[in-house]
């Protein structure tokens, strides 16, 4: 849900970080909704290209060069194990700093969407310290978990609300047929 913050993101750039089960079931999960413009990056190139076979669509990347030019994606979602950060703010931070003096005006640098950093790593592997820098959004499964518990909350209201239409409709109908067969009498 929260990927709805960009507009039209069928279209948009996606880099999927990891080949195991959480980045082959977020990545059949994007296929289902349409994308297509997926890359799959992983320590292993082998393994993502795997990745990409198994799901039909995408490319796989070589992991520097993904994270060289991770810029150009509008999401990074993160699934992998390990002991350190796969991505820190000094690659996020340096990335941008390129791209500005390379190709976009402050102008278009201040415009540009944002870019959406989503770690379903455990332990985490995105640095939480990239949420500081401009035209960033990072979310971690616990952000996420909360993200979930709002929608659940949401939708349990809704029903309720639903309920307590249908209940409303059932005594006026069942009113209105009691009043036919008064009538009727």
């Amino acid at each position: 849900k929260e990927l709805e913050y960009l507009p039209c993101l069928t279209e948009k750039n996606i880099l999927i970080v990891g080949a195991g089960e959480i980045a082959k079931t977020t990545a059949k999960y994007f296929v289902s909704k349409g994308f297509r413009n997926l890359s799959i990056t992983n320590r292993t190139l082998n393994n993502a290209q795997k990745l990409v076979e198994q799901i039909g669509t995408g490319q796989a990347v070589e992991l520097g060069n993904a994270l060289k030019n991770i810029h150009t994606y509008s999401a990074c979602l993160v699934a992998v194990s390990g002991e350190h950060y796969v991505i820190d703010k000094e690659i996020v931070e340096g990335v941008h700093h390129c791209a500005l003096a390379k190709n976009l005006s402050q102008e278009e640098h201040t415009r540009r969407e944002h870019i959406i950093f989503v770690d379903m790593s455990v332990p985490r592997k995105i640095n939480p310290n990239i949420g500081t820098l401009p035209q960033i959004k990072l979310f971690n499964i616990d952000s996420l978990q909360f993200i979930f518990d709002k929608n659940q909350k949401i939708r349990a209201d809704s029903a309720l609300a639903a309920q307590k239409i249908i209940k409303q409709e059932v005594f006026d109908y069942s009113h209105k047929i009691s009043m036919l067969f008064e009538k009727s009498d």
